[in-house]
């Protein structure tokens, strides 16, 4: 264990996420953990999170207790801390699926006014790689709650080589709750803490696109600021709670497995490593945006100040406020003629919505850009639908 800690940002989150190194000596396998089925990259390394992700959520492991969009206004451990001072980051969970998303303030402003990874040198390329995100499946279950998260996509590399576990403390009105490491010190603390803050808490829909081998338009890769020209497509998400949302799409090419190295090294390090520029944005090439919708979805207070500030226009907007290609930043992730619902019978069955009461819409499949996404959960009604995707995407529901 070292009580030193690193100035550079993503060794700094890595520092606290594990104690200053003590995570690996506390977690106890067969104890705290079962291996692999605990680890968070099992699935996304053996290419089968979708079908395992949609079996967990039909055999009801699925769980409402951390529902929403959170901000984290402190994380805790090894002797320094990190907050919404120094780190922006919004975390969306559905009762199922989650998109968390973490960017130091200190990433130059100035990035966002560029046009895309043409438009940045190679030691600003580097400092972009100082950003995370990951996306998958939260296991919430047990009294007290226990989470374990299982990630489909994900910023740093694989294998993970502990568990993303953490004990839930959900204050009694819902509006924040605290995150405490599974591993525990030889005094009984948590290796690490984050409290996290709500920001929403309105209807949820959460929305998946599989991978394609028959088509490369699939996917937002031309605003994206993509490079592939891979016939085949990454995994997409796309995750709302009110009025806020976050899009997830994975690098086309993906990262190379350490699974028989001694340490798994993070995305930084790999950047500063990539000899040329080509290597350098493939590593980089992963949009995940979060934003805002302005229409008004529910009657919660935030959706209410969201809706006050809307266009008036048949299709809301939403704006980006916050991306891993910062050029997306500002801009709308969704236009019109982008989405449309359909109830149609030769549609393939999606039989995975959630809908907790008769009011809540079941489109038969959800057009994004063109290709069918699978509705993996949904809370929204036919009328809400309609208020955040536009009238006309759901004039056939």
């Amino acid at each position: 264990m070292s009580d030193a800690v690193p100035d550079d940002w993503t060794a700094r989150q890595g520092h606290i996420l594990t104690g200053g190194g003590l995570a690996s000596k506390c977690y106890v396998e067969g104890r705290d953990y079962k291996s692999p089925d605990d680890l968070p990259h099992t699935h996304k390394i053996a290419g089968t999170a979708f079908p395992v992700f949609l079996q967990w959520r039909r055999q009801g492991k699925s769980n409402p207790l951390i529902v929403g969009a959170w901000s984290r206004p402190l994380f805790s451990g090894g002797w320094t801390e990190d907050s919404d001072k120094e780190t922006a980051v919004v975390n969306i969970q559905t009762p199922s699926l989650f998109i968390d998303f973490r960017v130091p303030y200190s990433r130059p402003a100035a990035f966002a006014r560029r046009s895309g990874f043409d438009s940045l040198s190679m030691a600003e390329l580097r400092v972009l790689a100082r950003q995370h995100c990951f996306a998958g499946f939260s296991l919430v279950s047990g009294s007290p709650p226990v989470c374990v998260r299982h990630h489909a996509i994900d910023w740093n590399p694989s294998p993970r080589r502990l568990p993303n576990k953490w004990r839930i403390q959900l204050k009694a009105d819902g509006s924040t709750f605290k995150e405490y490491c599974f591993a525990n010190d030889e005094h009984g603390q948590a290796v690490y803490m984050e409290r996290w803050q709500r920001l929403d808490n309105g209807p949820y829909l959460a929305l998946w696109r599989t991978p394609s081998t028959t088509s490369s338009s699939s996917s937002n890769t031309t605003s994206s600021n993509s490079t592939s020209s891979s016939s085949s497509s990454p995994y997409e998400m796309l995750l709302v709670v009110g009025n806020r949302f976050t899009y997830i799409r994975d690098r086309p090419k993906p990262l190379p497995s350490f699974a028989h190295a001694d340490q798994t090294p993070s995305l930084a390090n790999l950047a500063d490593a990539a000899p040329d520029r080509e290597t350098l944005v493939a590593l980089l090439d992963l949009e995940c945006s979060t934003g805002t919708i302005f229409a008004d979805v529910s009657s919660s207070s935030s959706t209410a100040t969201a809706a006050a500030a809307a266009p008036r226009s048949n299709f809301p907007s939403w704006r980006i406020t916050m991306s891993t290609l910062p050029w997306r930043q500002g801009r709308s992730l969704l236009t019109p003629g982008d989405v449309r619902l359909e109830k149609d019978a030769d549609a393939p069955k999606l039989g995975a919505v959630t809908t907790p009461s008769a009011a809540a819409a079941r489109p038969a499949t959800v057009r994004i850009w063109g290709e069918p996404w699978t509705v993996f959960e949904n809370s929204f009604t036919a009328s809400e639908l309609a208020r955040i995707f536009g009238h006309s995407a759901a004039s056939r529901l």
